[in-house]
């Protein structure tokens, strides 16, 4: 409770569809990867470990694909292929329409790559406690708007308006778009920038049209024993 009271008083909001590109070279670059196919990014994903990458269970339909290490899909001269997904051993597809979910969706995936990831990037910090003030931002690949085009990192700077005690989930004040689904809900302060979620689905509860309106991601402090297991 205390950690979602100091997140939601000293927070300031960002348009989301409206987010700032992150280009090669920004901190902000080092940790999150584009999950694509042909060089057409559909989803995001986050460096855990030299060989692993966190994104959502969803994004995981058959193929295994590649992971783009670039801010501009379509300009990458580097990725590395994907050879196993392991899903969330609870991952609960049949919730991820619910208004209300009334349990834990789980919707997490965990990459492996066929070699290690480059010197430039690095696994992100998972948090366990937040003792220092600081930012929340929203990270991923995904559209601009609603009929953008998919493959270019930006982030947004979001307020977490509520919490899913039910199912382990954050709610954040705007929405991500198709892409950034399993991209980054980070922590970023002057010394440190840590994992809080990874983006799932837009706010079920509030039906205001594609890529408006809040977005969940799942908690990552009630997933951190699983995904320690599976590195």
């Amino acid at each position: 409770m205390k950690l979602l009271i100091l997140l939601i008083l000293n927070i300031s909001s960002w348009a989301i569809v409206d987010g700032q590109k992150v280009e090669n070279g920004d901190k902000l670059a080092n940790f999150i990867v584009s999950w694509a196919y042909k060089k057409n990014s559909f989803c995001s994903g986050v460096i855990i470990s030299k060989r692993k990458v966190l994104t959502a269970a969803h994004c995981v339909s058959g193929g295994l694909d590649e992971i783009v290490f670039d801010t501009h899909v379509s300009q990458s001269s580097f990725s590395i292929p994907v050879i196993k997904a392991v899903i969330h051993p609870y991952y609960a597809p049949e919730k991820m329409k619910m208004p209300y979910p009334n349990a834990a969706v789980n919707d997490l995936a965990i990459l492996t790559l066929r070699k290690d990831i480059p010197s430039e990037y690095r696994p992100i910090k998972l948090y366990d406690s937040i003792t220092s003030k600081g930012k929340v931002l929203l990270l991923g690949y995904g559209k601009n708007s609603a009929q953008g085009k998919m493959g270019t990192l930006r982030y947004k700077e979001v307020k977490v308006t509520d919490y899913l005690i039910e199912s382990g989930e954050w709610i954040t004040s705007e929405a991500a778009c198709g892409g950034d689904s399993g991209g980054a809900l980070i922590y970023q302060t002057k010394r440190e920038i840590l994992l809080l979620g990874i983006t799932s689905r837009s706010d079920k509860r509030v039906q205001l049209g594609e890529c408006r309106g809040p977005s969940v991601q799942t908690d990552i402090i009630h997933q951190s024993q699983w995904i320690k297991e599976s590195l």
